[in-house]
């Protein structure tokens, strides 16, 4: 209990004490319009971008500003970086807004009614709400405050069989963002509210709550928000955005060559039966990752990051130890339970993620991640070889034509088929029985109404056993604000059960080819609308299944208020 006073005196103090080093406090994410045209301006000048650990601040976005050169951007891309200057501009009073959006979407897959909605190319947590509300607010250079309220189809995974037609509808591959309102089945229009055809809604309210308080050199981010560590864009090995929200607590120091992070992701606890129902702050036991990130910007073209981090299933939430950036802190609660899982008591799953960026040259950027799962020192284990290992690496090149952009890149990934997965983690009961303990692996997710779960791997989103090449190409005809991304994926996966509850290891291995297409076109300032074509081919190389070829397609509108 005094560790506790203690955390919430210093969280306190250093809050209040914020205000007296203003700065400004809106919120970008990876996916932002302003992150990506920093990012772009920063490469075409031949520098580092800003910090990919995402949410950041507008102060840190204008750090990474101050690093291009100017002369070196011709005249469209001044323009663009007089843009994003004036939406990163300071505000001296209280300033609020608000946006009512509609975005009606159509999804088609083949055989839909055989596949999971993580078969599908469009994530979940990447789908527009069919009705969004959301809010922000400022207060001055101090405070910023964000919330959003979705309304749409449930992604929960799992096949829903109900009727006299015993048909099935898969409630994580809608065919429409509009399903739990009217559906199309068996040749006709028909209601979801009848029971046979119901489809649930994604009720999580509210969908998206943060906030931010700091200053100039410092932050402090609390909420329900998007985040990721990495650049990547197929493959964040430590923390992915793969989720439609992570309730996240984030402290960030920054300075021009240097920002340290302290980020406390909670997660809701796990059993053999699933994620446990309404437990989420009131449960015995909370499910804590805790990251500690260093960032270095070394000569304006190379940033070194670290991130050190573990999984905690613990039931004290909050704890003065997390304070300490040292990556043997998966021992903080080794001789605390009753449980001994063992002979070293090691009751946590560590991780530690190294990233590299590298601008050699303006328009071209080289990128690798490496991440070592379950570092042990030979003092607890007589050996110092990791649990498990994973690596990307990637390069991309823009190029620039009389009116858009194209930016060109590939990357290679390789996860080892145990990365994220404790395999020490066997507890034994008092019958001597043997249970398997959910809670240190990073599969990890949050219970929804209505369905058994959102689980996911917490770094890369294909999980561990994974062989990828990836070859891309992003498309930015600026002038008319409309964008094309194409890539295709070669893929070796180990491929494990995906249920509503559980994730397990698998014999199994797929060779997967995937060709995505998708285009956004924003019309006007409150109408953009949105296609996208996908076809994947899949060959079990062990049980000898038949081939799968599997086109699919979305395409819908938004209409913002």
């Amino acid at each position: 209990m005094r560790k506790k006073r203690i955390l919430l005196v210093l969280i306190i103090a250093i809050i209040f004490t914020l205000p007296l080093f203003s700065g400004n406090q809106k919120l970008f994410d990876a996916f932002s319009p302003e992150y990506k045209s920093v990012v772009k301006l920063c490469k075409i000048a031949g520098v580092v971008g800003p910090s990919s650990a995402t949410p950041i601040t507008a102060d840190e976005l204008k750090m990474a500003i101050e690093r291009i050169d100017v002369s070196k951007l011709d005249n469209n891309h001044k323009a663009m970086l007089d843009s994003v200057n004036q939406k990163l501009k300071s505000n001296d009073d209280f300033s609020y807004d608000f946006d009512i959006s509609v975005a009606p979407q159509i999804f088609y897959s083949k055989d839909f009614e055989k596949i999971g909605y993580k078969d599908f190319f469009i994530p979940f947590n990447e789908q527009d709400a069919l009705l969004n509300l959301s809010l922000k607010a400022e207060y001055g250079d101090t405070a910023f405050f964000e919330t959003g309220y979705d309304f749409m189809n449930n992604g929960a995974v799992g096949i829903v069989s109900e009727g006299i037609d015993s048909y099935t509808v898969p409630s994580g591959i809608p065919l429409s963002s509009f399903g739990f309102i009217l559906d199309y089945r068996n040749g006709s229009i028909t209601a979801s509210y009848q029971s046979e055809h119901k489809i649930k809604n994604y009720v999580e309210f509210p969908a998206l709550a943060r906030g931010a308080i700091g200053g100039k050199w410092m932050n402090v981010v609390v909420g329900r928000t998007r985040q990721q560590m990495g650049s990547s864009r197929t493959a964040n090995l430590v923390v992915g955005d793969n989720y439609r929200f992570q309730e996240a607590m984030d402290f960030t120091f920054f300075a021009k060559p240097f920002t340290y992070s302290l980020n406390l992701t909670h997660f809701d606890s796990q059993k053999e039966s699933g994620i446990v129902d309404r437990t989420r702050y009131s449960g015995p036991k909370q499910q804590i990752r805790i990251m500690h990130r260093f960032d270095a910007v070394i000569q304006n073209t190379i940033r070194a990051a670290v991130n050190l981090g573990n999984i905690n299933y613990v039931d004290n939430p909050f704890d003065i130890r997390y304070l300490i950036p040292v990556f043997m802190s998966h021992n903080l609660y080794n001789y605390e339970e009753d449980s001994v899982i063992t002979k070293n008591y090691d009751e946590a799953n560590n991780i530690m993620g190294f990233e590299f960026e590298y601008v050699p040259l303006p328009r071209l950027e080289l990128h690798m991640q490496i991440t070592v799962d379950q570092f042990q020192t030979i003092y607890e284990t007589n050996s110092t070889v990791p649990n498990a290992i994973g690596g990307m690496i990637g390069a991309s090149y823009l190029k620039s034509f009389n009116d858009f952009d194209a930016d060109f890149w590939t990357e290679a990934v390789y996860t080892s088929p145990v990365l994220y997965l404790n395999n020490k983690n066997i507890k034994v009961d008092g019958a001597g029985t043997t249970i398997k303990e959910y809670n240190y692996d990073w599969a990890l997710g949050y219970w929804r109404h209505d369905t058994q779960g959102d689980l996911e791997w917490s770094g890369y989103k294909g999980g561990p056993g994974v062989t990828a090449l990836t070859l891309g190409c992003d498309f930015d005809f600026y002038k008319k604000d409309i964008e094309l991304k194409s890539n295709l994926t070669i893929k070796v996966s180990n491929d494990r059960s995906y249920t509503d509850i559980n994730i397990e290891p698998v014999n199994k291995k797929y060779l997967y080819l995937q060709f995505d297409n998708i285009v956004n076109w924003n019309y006007s300032k409150h109408i953009s609308l949105y296609g996208g074509l996908s076809a994947q081919a899949r060959w079990d190389f062990m049980n000898n299944t038949p081939f799968r070829f599997l086109p699919q397609c979305a395409f819908g509108f938004k209409w913002s208020i």
